[in-house]
């Protein structure tokens, strides 16, 4: 049994559908801290708390929407379905129920409106270790989940437009601490990075 500690500042942008409300791409830059426990050689729960400090909503047509305030919140597993060794990949799957929730404002709208998204993500990663302190993986994630948000009085509900995640990653281990930096190019785009601690 072992403890693990995370910090990560990262920024994803998207599109999200709200049907006869248009689309809008949003982007969000947070900052987040998760504790997870080992539950046998394989299989790890997780807890993850953040906070969303900077973004947009944007659609081309309507007034800009800035994001000024908000949080996040996601619970997972992860399991561990093959063990690698040197350039034989590990390959592991996950599986994580999320939310978020933020305050944003328009030009010349002096009421906050109130954004909320909740989503179940799938998903599955190959890595390889083949130095013993470096690891390289790829990931592939999907989702799907309603964003609901105040727009013209209205409340409306929308969801992603892509509902899937392609990226990379690298990791150096620094004895109990590793950092770490990852890439999501197709679908959701994202990019993070940050340190983890091993107890």
């Amino acid at each position: 049994m072992r403890w693990q500690g995370t910090v990560v500042g990262g920024n994803f942008d998207t599109v999200l559908d709200f049907g006869d409300a248009g689309e809008y791409n949003v982007e969000m830059s947070t900052l987040s801290f998760s504790v997870a426990r080992t539950l046998g050689p394989r299989r790890t729960v997780r807890l993850v708390g953040g906070v969303i400090h900077d973004g947009t909503l944007k659609n081309g047509i309507r007034a800009d929407h800035e994001i000024s305030s908000g949080g996040l919140f996601a619970i997972g597993f992860e399991q561990r379905t093959r063990q690698g060794h040197g350039w034989t990949p590990s390959v592991d799957g996950s599986a994580y129920l999320g939310a978020s929730w933020a305050s944003t404002s328009s030009t010349g709208d002096e009421a906050d409106r109130d954004y909320f998204a909740t989503d179940l993500r799938l998903g599955a990663a190959c890595a390889w270790n083949p130095t013993g302190n470096t690891t390289t993986y790829g990931t592939v994630r999907v989702f799907g989940g309603p964003v609901t948000w105040q727009l013209d009085g209205r409340d409306e509900t929308g969801t992603d437009k892509y509902h899937y995640q392609i990226g990379a990653g690298a990791s150096i281990a620094l004895g109990d601490a590793a950092l770490f930096a990852e890439a999501y190019v197709l679908g959701e785009q994202a990019l993070a990075a940050g340190v983890a601690f091993t107890r």
